[in-house]
């Protein structure tokens, strides 16, 4: 039995589609593809923009949400740790069940339903989200 890839010949096309229909979430498609690559570079402008609010917390540059932050970095941070706990679960998934993870159609909803309450459990239990 032979190996499956999940690639097709027009690979760089599929990766760069625009699956991400929000700018947090198309940013963190952004940082998976090109993340081997520039990882420097994009630590570096994680570390900026992380510097950025911090500076602007509870300040009147931009407007802020109840903790402080701005409505778009509040949406990168929580996107960031769901795009984590995404790829823990699929991982262990992955090597739980193998290769035909990719062939099966639920996973994906799987992975939703146990990233969704973790991501907002984890921060709403250190306090990032207050709502």
């Amino acid at each position: 039995m032979g190996t499956t890839t999940i690639f097709a010949q027009n690979f760089l096309p599929q990766l760069l589609a625009a699956t991400g229909k929000s700018t947090a979430g198309f940013f963190w498609q952004m940082v998976t593809a090109l993340w081997s690559s520039y990882w420097p570079y994009i630590l570096l402008l994680l570390v900026i923009i992380a510097v950025y609010e911090i500076l602007t917390w509870n300040g009147n540059w931009h407007y802020n949400s109840r903790n402080g932050f701005s409505p778009g970095f509040n949406r990168l941070i929580g996107s960031g740790v769901f795009l984590l706990y995404s790829t823990i679960i699929f991982a262990f998934i992955h090597f739980v069940f193998g290769d035909n993870v990719y062939l099966e159609q639920y996973w994906p909803y799987v992975v939703h339903a146990l990233a969704f309450p973790l991501t907002w459990l984890s921060l709403r239990k250190v306090g990032f989200w207050v709502y």
